[in-house]
Formats: structure tokens, C-alpha cells, sequence
């Protein structure tokens, strides 16, 4: 017995999204058996994929907000402990030097980091968030992040930075950062939006917030975006939304947008 309502994306191709919800859940098992013979960075890191790619499903697909919040919340746990070894890997190379074999730094990086910490702010596990942030870094010189990295950019990172620095309320270097970022088609909305976080300034946070709704249906509407499970919800402005809530920079009754990738309620379990 299905125990769903219809699809929240009219647009989903429903024989598609099953099957590869289906796919997700096989996967997710199958890193959860090979986490028991052996934990690894790279397994909890995609085990924190799965785990969120199913609640995007779910959320899709029209399941109980419950769902989505319960995968989203082993996503958390998941992607903290791919971060606990990330540092346990970097306090050996503190304390005895760098390793001969070659150990990739861009498994948790600043900007895959930054979408789990809206993750945590979404569910309301603000410690974890807090905790994501001071995990937030990445290596000097790191070779994967670039101006044309599909990893992480320099912009990206600045972003991930920003926010660490605003949830280690440290608004100071915050700011510094977000002077420092070259705007652009993807970044801005998320970049005006966090300034007026910093400044408590609640009536333009709406107004930004609108902007980056705006931005995110017209990217989640391409044809391109549809079959990509990040689109299906709008996790920085939600995320920003949890955090500007819970710190009474915002009051949810004055956000009065109505949008499927920004459901509010999913806020309020």
C-alpha cells in the first residue's frame, strides 16, 4: 500500500522518480551493510547522499513531511561523521606530517558542507548545524576548488565561509566575506539574502527572500533541472528561513510566500 498523497511536483515523471527512489533505497542499504564491515569517509559521506536524495524523493513524490524530515535528519548524522574522520585525517597530518598516500579533501568540502548545514537548520537540529560550521574548511591552495571547478568555486567557498561565520556568530568576519564575493547569476540572491541576515533587517530579508524564490523556481523549471533531486526543494532559503526564525530576525507570519520548493510548514514538525 502506497501511504502518500499525489505528487507535491506536478511535473515529476512518476515512473521515473519511483524507480529511482527505489535505487536510492537499495543503494542506502547496501552502504549501511558495508559501513558495519568497515566505516569510511567515502562511504558516510554517500550514505549522507542517499539519505538526503530520499527525502527529496519523498518530498516529491508527495510523502508525509515526517518522511522527509526523518531521512534528512540520518543525513545529518551521516555527513557529521564523514566530517569527524575528514578532521581525524587532518589532525594525523598536523601531528606527524602528510601521509604518502593521497587523501581527498574535497569529500566534505565547504560547499557540499554548507547544503547538509541548511539541512540541519531545516529540521531544526540547530547544534548539528552550529557543529557543521566549525567543520566548515577547506585545505590551503586546495586543488579542487577553481573558477571553472563543478566542485567548488572560490565564490562557493566564500558563501560556505560566510554562513560558518554567521552560525559562530562572528557577523564581523562574516561581512568581510560577503564584500569579497563577485556576484553573479548563482550566487546573488543567496549573497543579498545573507546580508540581510547579518543586518536583522526584516523587511528586506522578505524581499530577498522573494528574489531567491524567484531564482530557484526559474532554475528548478528548466527542463535540464527537473530530473535533479537538489531542485525539488528549496534547501538554502529554507535553511536560511529556520535560522532567521529561530534567532527572531523573521517572524514566519510575515513571510507570506507560497511556494511547493519553499513549504514552510516543514519547519514546523
Amino acid at each position: 500500500m502506497i501511504n502518500r498523497s499525489a505528487p507535491r511536483l506536478d511535473y515529476i515523471n512518476l515512473t521515473w522518480a519511483t524507480e529511482l527512489m527505489r535505487f536510492h533505497q537499495e543503494e542506502m542499504q547496501e552502504i549501511i551493510h558495508e559501513l558495519k564491515e568497515e566505516k569510511t569517509q567515502i562511504r558516510c559521506y554517500m550514505l549522507a547522499e542517499e539519505y538526503k536524495n530520499l527525502g527529496l524523493f519523498n518530498y516529491a513524490l508527495g510523502y508525509s513531511l515526517d518522511k522527509v524530515r526523518l531521512y534528512f535528519t540520518e543525513a545529518v548524522s551521516a555527513y557529521i561523521e564523514n566530517l569527524s574522520l575528514r578532521e581525524e585525517r587532518k589532525d594525523k597530518e598536523n601531528t606527524h606530517g602528510a601521509a604518502s598516500e593521497y587523501f581527498d579533501y574535497s569529500i566534505g568540502n565547504s560547499k557540499s558542507s554548507l547544503l547538509m548545514l541548511y539541512i540541519a537548520l531545516i529540521v531544526n537540529n540547530f547544534s548539528a548545524a552550529r557543529h557543521i560550521a566549525e567543520l566548515i574548511w577547506d585545505p590551503p591552495n586546495a586543488d579542487y576548488i577553481g573558477n571553472d571547478s563543478e566542485i567548488c568555486t572560490p565564490n562557493e567557498q566564500r558563501v560556505a565561509y560566510t554562513v560558518k561565520y554567521i552560525l559562530l556568530d562572528n557577523k564581523q568576519e562574516a561581512s568581510t566575506l560577503l564584500s569579497k564575493i563577485d556576484l553573479n547569476d548563482h550566487l546573488e540572491c543567496q549573497v543579498n539574502i545573507l546580508n540581510s541576515l547579518i543586518n536583522e533587517n526584516e523587511k528586506d530579508f522578505v524581499d530577498k527572500l522573494n528574489k531567491l524564490v524567484l531564482f530557484h523556481e526559474k532554475w528548478a523549471s528548466e527542463i535540464d533541472s527537473r530530473k535533479v533531486p537538489d531542485s525539488f526543494l528549496n534547501i538554502p532559503g529554507l535553511g536560511i528561513c529556520a535560522y532567521a526564525i529561530s534567532k527572531h530576525i523573521v517572524s514566519s507570519e510575515n513571510i507570506s510566500i507560497s511556494d511547493i520548493h519553499l513549504p514552510l510548514n516543514i519547519l514546523f514538525p
